[in-house]
């Protein structure tokens, strides 16, 4: 598999399945030889860099971007093979893009409807959907009468109104302002997982691939680096690339010895060999200790930035390295104030170094 894979896997039934996938334009590869799998009610996050392939892997499941070479199966059936092509409307996909795409002179039904034309029961079925959605009452509105948010969800019921295998999520919320952002990803995941419907979201924002799907995949320059849970790919990335792409932290010389690391900051427990090494620390790993005798490094606050419900502060150390140390906002360490960093005790990423380099 291309990407490696981390945290317990789904017994289900595979929804969809990629082998070997290459998109390419030309002599640029956008995809190169993606692997990738996702089982039945799972939702997952291609999480990566704009420009690394997501969007256009995407595609490629939807059937608007025809591979070079690979495989696509959707719910055990080929859509996509050496001599194998299903055409878009006929693989049973449901897609949300970024602005919703609706229709600016049909009402709430008038788009959802779209979906399941022909269809047995369409009213019935739209019905079924828009209150799954939330958005009873409102069928006879038009798109320019509804906030970002109803907007969403009514492109989100017209992609389930046809009871798709698969729906896929281009980057649906990146439209809406902050406030509103968290709210409605909120709510269209509680769809998702209310329906049993399996999805894949693209995105480039972290806290939202984090927070939204049940597995992330991380995408670079057109290959998956690794797959796993949420917490798997924060806490145990990899590979550096992958712990430098998601959220921030910083690499520190250590030695370990039976299970545990030693650095300027203390020790604590980590899975790799014995020996010289580079241990990846979030910010949220260390905490500010106001007395000064103890294990640890000692320093001085440098700088505080705030940012509501936490800060994030900097701290200088004695050589002359600085260490950015996230708390709670109800800590108070002024700037200027004597401090000794403190490592919590959790297991790490550590990276092994060759100690002939």
């Amino acid at each position: 598999m291309t990407g490696q894979t981390t945290g317990a896997p789904n017994e289900s039934t595979p929804v969809l399945e990629i082998s070997n996938l290459v998109v390419a334009y030309g002599d640029v590869a956008a995809v190169r030889g993606v692997d990738f799998s996702l089982r039945d009610g799972r939702i997952a996050a291609l999480l990566g860099p704009s420009g690394c392939g997501k969007t256009t892997l995407l595609r490629a499941i939807a059937g608007f971007e025809r591979p070079s070479a690979g495989t696509i199966r959707l719910a055990g059936r080929t859509v996509c093979g050496r001599e194998t092509w299903t055409e878009p409307e006929d693989r049973q996909v449901g897609m949300v893009f970024q602005n919703g795409a609706l229709f600016p002179h049909l009402t709430v039904v008038g788009n959802v409807l779209y979906g399941v034309r022909g269809h047995a029961d369409a009213h019935g079925r739209v019905r079924e959907v828009l209150a799954q959605v939330g958005l009873e009452g409102l069928g006879e509105r038009l798109p320019d009468q509804l906030s970002g948010g109803q907007q969403q969800r009514v492109a989100l019921a017209r992609a389930l109104a046809p009871r798709p295998q698969i729906i896929l999520l281009d980057e649906p919320f990146a439209s809406l302002d902050a406030s509103l952002r968290e709210r409605v990803r909120h709510e269209v995941r509680s769809v998702l997982k209310a329906s049993g419907i399996t999805a894949i979201l693209v995105t480039h924002d972290q806290e939202e691939a984090l927070s939204f799907a049940d597995e992330v995949a991380i995408m670079v320059e057109g290959k998956i680096l690794q797959v796993g849970r949420p917490a798997d790919i924060y806490h145990r990335p990899v590979s550096l690339e992958v712990a430098n792409f998601v959220g921030s932290g910083q690499l520190l010389a250590c030695r370990v010895s039976a299970g545990r690391f030693r650095s300027s900051l203390g020790t604590a427990t980590c899975t790799a060999p014995d020996g010289p090494g580079l241990v990846f620390l979030r910010p949220e790993d260390l905490t500010l200790v106001r007395w000064l005798q103890g294990e640890g490094a000692a320093g001085t606050v440098s700088e505080r930035r705030f940012f509501g419900h936490d800060v994030l502060d900097t701290v200088r150390l004695a050589s002359g390295e600085t260490i950015e140390v996230r708390s709670l906002s109800s800590t108070t360490v002024p700037v200027g104030s004597p401090v000794r960093l403190a490592l919590r005790e959790r297991t790490y990423r550590v990276f092994p170094v060759d100690p002939q380099i």
